[in-house]
């Protein structure tokens, strides 16, 4: 049940909770970050609960399909569908998120992974045909990037990052926002059937707004085909945009 809420603050907590959330799916930078998958299909399913320093609280269900082919080289391609979740000051609201597909070659290179890609971010309409309000930033953005892993032999030890370029659209309001970089990288290793690792992740306007995240992930490998990992995420700098603690967990399926 989605409780109604006057516009203007409906629009006050959809951009708050843009704020929070922007960074997420971008410089998420988690553990095997570039490599593929060990099957051609992978299910992503994950939830994200961010809680600022305005008090804005926002819980996202996001659905990540994967799919890469190659052993060597190949290509890949993504797509991933949210859900949010936003509160303040006892007000809520629930909807979709934009949907963003992306797609590119692959390939590796001694002990380097790379996953590079295109991608577009597509808005959702204002209510869906069931009447849920859509909570995403109502424009389209233009998307290149590329996941990088470096593994030693016996996967003992890795490194991974992230660099992603958005140029946004026109939104609902006829704005143009400044253009986005996110960027981040974790280092870890092996630990058993977990798998552990901690750096930082970074998200910046072309205006010099910015948001830096200190990040720390572990995974636990219950088989090939599925795995869970819990990352956490604490802002240690910003620059108008507001601080934010927030936990990720995730369950992948590989098929």
């Amino acid at each position: 049940m989605v409780r109604t809420i006057q516009p203007k603050i409906k629009a006050t907590l959809i951009g708050l909770a843009a704020l929070v959330t922007s960074a997420l799916p971008a410089s998420a930078d988690v553990i095997f970050k570039g490599a593929r998958g060990p099957t051609d299909w992978q299910l992503d399913v994950r939830a994200a609960y961010a809680r600022n320093e305005k008090g804005v609280e926002t819980i996202t269900e996001t659905l990540f399909l994967k799919y890469w082919d190659g052993k060597q080289k190949g290509k890949w391609f993504f797509a991933n569908v949210p859900y949010k979740h936003i509160s303040s000051s006892h007000k809520e609201s629930a909807g979709i998120g934009d949907i963003t597909l992306g797609a590119g070659p692959r390939g590796t290179v001694g002990n380097f992974h790379f996953l590079p890609y295109g991608g577009i971010t597509l808005p959702t309409a204002s209510v869906n045909s069931a009447g849920t309000p859509a909570l995403g930033n109502g424009r389209h953005d233009l998307k290149a990037g590329c996941f990088v892993t470096y593994l030693t032999k016996g996967k003992g030890f890795e490194v991974d990052g992230s660099l992603e370029y958005a140029v946004t659209g026109e939104n609902r309001q006829k704005v143009n926002p400044p253009n986005e970089l996110a960027a981040g990288f974790v280092v870890g290793g092996k630990l058993g059937h977990f798998r552990t690792a901690a750096g930082l992740t970074g998200f910046r306007r072309e205006n010099g707004d910015y948001l830096l995240n200190a990040r720390g992930t572990v995974r636990y490998i219950v088989s090939q085909k599925i795995h869970f990992e819990v990352i956490g995420d604490k802002t240690v700098q910003n620059e108008n945009i507001p601080k934010a603690t927030s936990v990720i967990g995730i369950m992948r399926y590989n098929f």
